[in-house]
C-alpha cells in the first residue's frame, strides 16, 4: 500500500507506505473498500481520493491523494465468545472473565485519574476565563494563535505524521488566519485565562522554580535539530517560563477552589460537565 499526495506521488504520507498491512472493511474512513470491490489476490489498483474533513491528521484534511493498493489475501474473522474457557485458553494468567475485567479496571485506574485531572483543569480554565470581562486585544489572540499553530505543526513532525517540508507549506499567513477563524472561541478563552493567571500570580506572589531550565532548553534544541526544524532559544525559554507559571497558578487554583466531581451515571451528572468548579 502506498498513499501519497497527488501533487507529489513519489513522496508518500508518513505511515502510509507499507509492504504489508491488514485492512478491515468495517473500519474504512478513507473509503478504500469501494475502490477495491472485485479485486482478486495479486491484483493492483490506483485511484485518487480526498482526505475527509474529520481526518485525524488535520494537515491532510481536504488534500487530494493517490492510493496504490495491491491485494495479497482475502480473509474473514470469526469472533469467539468471551467466556471463562476463552480466557483460560488465551490468557492463562487470569482465572476467569471476572478476574480479567477486575485486572483491567485496576491497571487502567491511573489513566482514568489522569483523564479526570485533565477534565478538572479544563473546567477551571473555563470558569476562571469567564471572570475576565474585559475584551481580549486582537494582538494577544494573534500571538496565542501563532504559538498554538506552530506547536500543532511541530507535534505532527515529532509524531512522524508529517515531514518538515510539509510543515513549511503550512506556515503561511493565510493558514494562520484560517486557524484563528476556526479556533477563535477557544483562543479567546485561553487568552482570558492567560490574563487571569498573570493577575493571580502577581496577587498571590506565585513564582516558578528555575532549576533545570537550561537543561530543558538544550534538550529541546537537540530535538529540534534532529527534526530539522527551526529553534529560537530565547523564545523557547520565555515560553517555558510562561508554562511553568501557568502550571504553578493551576496548582494554586486546584488547592484553593472547591471542586466537585459528580459520580458517573448519576442523574445530576447526565447534563453536567465531567467536573464542576
Amino acid at each position: 500500500m502506498r498513499i501519497a499526495p497527488k501533487r507529489s506521488p513519489t513522496a508518500p504520507y508518513p505511515g502510509l507506505d507499507k509492504d504489508k498491512f491488514f485492512f478491515d472493511t468495517d473500519q474504512d474512513p478513507l473509503g478504500l473498500a469501494e475502490n477495491m470491490l472485485g479485486m482478486v489476490p495479486g491484483e493492483e489498483r490506483t485511484w485518487d481520493f480526498v482526505f475527509p474533513p474529520d481526518w485525524h491528521v488535520e494537515l491532510w484534511r481536504g488534500q487530494t491523494a493517490t492510493a496504490r493498493i495491491k491485494l495479497v489475501e482475502l480473509f474473514s474473522y470469526i469472533t469467539p465468545g468471551f467466556d471463562d474457557e476463552f480466557v483460560k485458553q488465551h490468557y492463562p494468567q487470569f482465572e476467569s472473565t471476572k478476574d480479567m475485567r477486575d485486572s483491567l479496571i485496576t491497571s487502567t485506574g491511573l489513566q482514568r485519574m489522569k483523564d479526570l485531572e485533565a477534565q478538572v483543569q479544563d473546567a477551571i480554565v473555563t470558569q476562571v476565563s469567564a471572570c475576565v470581562a474585559s475584551p481580549v486585544p486582537e494582538s494577544l489572540i494573534q500571538a496565542q494563535a501563532e504559538k498554538e499553530y506552530q506547536a500543532k505543526l511541530l507535534d505532527l513532525v515529532q509524531r512522524g505524521v508529517a515531514r518538515p517540508e510539509d510543515i513549511e507549506e503550512q506556515l503561511t499567513a493565510e493558514a494562520l488566519q484560517a486557524f484563528i477563524a476556526a479556533e477563535r472561541a477557544g483562543l479567546e478563552e485561553r487568552c482570558r485565562y492567560v490574563l487571569a493567571t498573570e493577575a493571580i500570580a502577581g496577587e498571590q506572589g506565585i513564582d516558578v522554580e528555575m532549576e533545570g531550565l537550561d537543561e530543558e532548553v538544550e534538550r529541546a534544541k537537540q530535538e529540534a535539530k534532529k527534526d530539522n526544524v527551526g529553534f529560537d532559544e530565547e523564545v523557547y525559554k520565555a515560553e517555558l517560563v510562561e508554562k511553568l507559571r501557568y502550571a504553578a497558578v493551576m496548582q494554586w487554583l486546584q488547592n484553593n477552589l472547591k471542586i466537585e466531581v459528580l459520580p458517573w451515571g448519576t442523574a445530576a451528572a447526565v447534563d453536567a460537565q465531567p467536573a464542576g468548579v
